[in-house]
């Protein structure tokens, strides 16, 4: 049996406490990689729940039920997941009381909020809630230590995490205008906490320029069962790597992807998306010619890209890109996960 550590393992040993010791102490300075870090974390954290709610529950699990006392969505999460202690999901709850607290001191806010349809002839409904990585504990403010994070439900929506931008809360309407979220069509209530009321400091707390949550694209080397993933693009927004990934036909239409000069990526260029990508006003999203960065292609010209670089017709997929820093390492002692 080992009695003592050797010189070495107590070396490293206080390296890892000093480590976390020092980020410990500055973790609530605003700093834009440590919100990356803990944003991802608490993306992870709410996608694996609701993965879980979604696997077993299915598209019911977002619905309401009629006369109920009780939110749907917030009872089946914590149904899942190990909560530590009471969880609150009266509908007549408001938008500050915690529903759910864990052992790791993360709390839930808003799941019992009701859902808001964006703009008339909305597909889709959203659910807001904030995520606290050490509860009632300060500093208390958004992108510091406070993650608002929406979830949505209807049609190809069901299921989706998406984390707000405060600094720039909007949608896209069917007519494929930009609107900017109000109260009644769903703004975030949380953005504004820790902030001015005017929300002339939310900026300070997130810019879309600093690309604190973005997404990885992969796409199956071939369309057998089991079949290995490549790696597409890294570290890009969220509606880049959807129009990059799914071609318009993903949580951003072709239309919308065309207004932000965002293309498919050439190795996820499929036959379906090479019948309708040039056709796309004001511009084409089909993917730029590899051999000639400077020439678009064509719908024909894209099928020749899809058939060199894409020959099993295979779709891409995005998932969230995990930072790349060493203080990743140090999430599970900081934060840990939500333990199902």
């Amino acid at each position: 049996m080992k009695k003592a550590w050797t010189l070495a393992e107590l070396t490293v040993a206080i390296i890892l406490v000093v480590l976390i010791s020092a980020f410990a102490v500055h973790i609530f300075k605003p700093n834009t990689q440590k919100s990356r870090i803990f944003a991802y974390a608490m993306l992870k954290n709410m996608n694996k729940g609701n993965s879980a709610v979604m696997e077993k529950y299915g598209d019911v699990a977002l619905e309401e039920e009629e006369g109920a006392t009780e939110d749907w969505y917030c009872t089946h999460f914590s149904d899942m997941v190990a909560v530590d202690g009471r969880v609150e999901c009266d509908k007549k709850s408001n938008k500050d009381v915690v529903n759910m607290k864990f052992s790791n001191g993360i709390t839930l806010q808003g799941m019992a909020n009701e859902w808001k349809t964006p703009y008339e002839g909305a597909e889709y409904s959203m659910k807001n809630v904030v995520i606290d990585i050490n509860g009632e504990s300060g500093p208390n403010k958004v992108w510091i230590d406070r993650f608002p994070i929406r979830v949505l439900k209807g049609k190809k929506y069901t299921g989706l995490v998406r984390i707000v931008d405060c600094s720039d809360d909007m949608v896209y309407n069917t007519s494929d205008e930009k609107l900017t979220l109000t109260d009644e069509t769903g703004k975030s209530p949380y953005c504004r906490q820790g902030f001015k009321a005017d929300g002339a400091n939310v900026t300070a707390g997130i810019s879309k320029k600093s690309n604190v949550v973005t997404y990885d694209v992969y796409r199956a080397v071939s369309s057998e069962a089991g079949s290995k993933a490549i790696l597409v693009a890294s570290n890009i927004p969220a509606m880049e790597a959807d129009c990059q990934a799914y071609g318009g036909d993903g949580e951003y239409n072709a239309k919308v992807c065309a207004l932000n000069n965002y293309k498919i990526a050439y190795r996820c260029a499929t036959s379906k998306f090479c019948d309708t990508c040039q056709d796309v006003d004001p511009k084409s999203i089909c993917p730029v010619d590899p051999d000639n960065n400077d020439v678009q292609t064509t719908g024909e010209k894209c099928k020749d890209v899809a058939a060199l670089y894409n020959n099993s017709d295979c779709q891409c997929f995005t998932l969230l890109h995990k930072p790349s820093t060493a203080m990743t390492i140090l999430l599970d002692h900081i934060i840990g996960e939500i333990s199902m």
